[in-house]
């Protein structure tokens, strides 16, 4: 959950180019801690990251593309004191949606709870997952194309 609190927080309206270098950043970062090589390939525009992970005896590679930059966010559409700052939430009788505190998840589960937060169902929710494969599937190489 850290992880995928951390990586959420940050902004990254594609309007504003700092916001999506912040986010290359952190994915060179933390893609670097976990062992994984990477490239960064300058467009004239929003630069690719291409990062790779690979596997002694590998048979096969699976390529994944995915981006970190957003559409703008306005903040009055949103029913939580920031977008970028993840929260757990708990459906009510009538519909709304209530936060409930996040440590909950350490030791309860109920499968109808969300986590809200801009892009916490796009494509940087991905990264913690594919960010622990590398280790998990040890006859599989990873080539990830990030924008």
């Amino acid at each position: 959950m850290n992880l995928l609190n951390e990586i959420v927080a940050m902004p990254n309206d594609a309007v504003f180019p700092e916001q999506i270098e912040v986010n290359i950043e952190w994915c060179e970062n933390a893609f670097k801690e976990r062992g994984w090589t990477q490239e960064r390939l300058e467009t004239g525009g929003i630069p690719l990251l291409l990062v790779e992970k690979k596997q002694p005896n590998a048979k096969k590679t699976a390529l994944f593309y995915f981006h970190v930059d957003g559409q703008a966010v306005d903040r009055s559409r949103w029913f939580q004191p920031d977008p970028y700052v993840p929260v757990l939430k708990e459906q009510k009788a009538d519909g709304t949606w209530e936060i409930i505190p996040m440590d909950r998840l350490k030791h309860e589960y109920n499968a109808d709870w969300r986590i809200f937060a801009r892009s916490s169902s796009d494509d940087k929710v991905l990264w913690p997952c594919l960010s622990v494969l590398g280790t998990l599937w040890r006859r599989l190489e990873f080539l990830l194309i990030i924008q």
